[in-house]
């Protein structure tokens, strides 16, 4: 069953819904976080936080709201422990649990058709509860270099769910051309780049041209960008010398921290497959 169609269908048929999610957990707990459940204008449940009595108490709690139209995010700690002085859930498991009570209206629609979408598609991202709601941030895994690796890389992120965008400046190659797996692909001028990749807290990017003077211009570009991961591949020494370079061109040192070079995981790969395995797994 998928909850997040059925929040969909409600919201769009003009039904105001109430999204339990478990965000914590002590102790031997029913609920592990990520737990949902959805309780609808109209009666209708769907999904789970555990069950037994919290569940039962908390979906009676989120009706109430949803009856009184109250539009706060709500956070019931239950504890279950019989001797429990507050928040005792009903169960006596010794452990604890966090809910928190998320108010779905007409207005979280285009959010929850996001994450809808994304479900449905087998695509990442990162689902954002916050005291501000609810916001759906997607995968996206750029890579800049079409070759043996670019090509094995696409297809290992695709396949963890990623919406792949790949890049490359050599015009009609074939290894980007017949590769299936990138969700988007271009040709591109490597010193016009800056635009193609957004800041996002959930965007990748791996650097891996045809020729070390092309992956400095690219991380150049891209150094100072608010992104989850920078990476380049390289031996240590073109590392250490575009590092240089770009030290002495006045680029701060804990930008040049934040980059992964050489890129991925030390497992001493050698092939194209297992340097994309080192990559998708750092």
């Amino acid at each position: 069953m998928d909850i997040w169609k059925k929040i969909l269908e409600k919201l769009e048929n003009g039904l105001d819904v109430m999204l339990l999610v478990v965000i914590d957990n002590h102790g031997s707990s029913s609920g592990k976080p990520g737990f949902k459940m959805a309780v609808c204008q109209d009666g209708s449940m769907y999904g789970t936080i555990g069950g037994g009595p919290p569940e039962f108490n908390l979906s009676r709690m989120a009706q109430e709201k949803l009856g009184k139209r109250e539009r706060s995010i709500f956070l019931k700690h239950q504890v279950h422990k019989a001797d429990a002085e507050a928040n005792r859930s009903g169960l006596i498991c010794s452990g604890e649990q966090w809910v928190a009570l998320y108010p779905l209206t007409a207005g979280d629609t285009e959010h929850i058709k996001q994450i809808a979408g994304a479900h449905n598609s087998n695509q990442s991202g990162v689902i954002e509860f916050s005291e501000k709601g609810i916001h759906f941030k997607a995968g996206e895994s750029y890579i800049f270099g079409a070759g043996h690796v670019g090509f094995s890389l696409s297809r290992l992120m695709n396949q963890l769910g990623f919406h792949v965008r790949l890049f490359d400046d050599r015009q009609d190659l074939a290894l980007m051309r017949d590769n299936p797996y990138a969700n988007h692909k271009q040709t591109v001028d490597y010193k016009d780049i800056v635009n193609l990749v957004p800041d996002g807290e959930n965007v990748y990017v791996v650097i891996m041209t045809f020729a070390h003077k092309s992956d400095e211009i690219v991380l150049r570009q891209l150094i100072s960008k608010k992104i989850k991961y920078l990476g380049m591949m390289g031996s240590d020494r073109k590392v250490a010398q575009i590092f240089k370079n770009l030290a002495e061109e006045g680029v701060e040192a804990n930008l040049l921290e934040k980059i992964d070079a050489p890129v991925g995981l030390p497992i001493g790969s050698q092939t194209a497959e297992e340097i994309a395995v080192s990559i998708a797994a750092k």
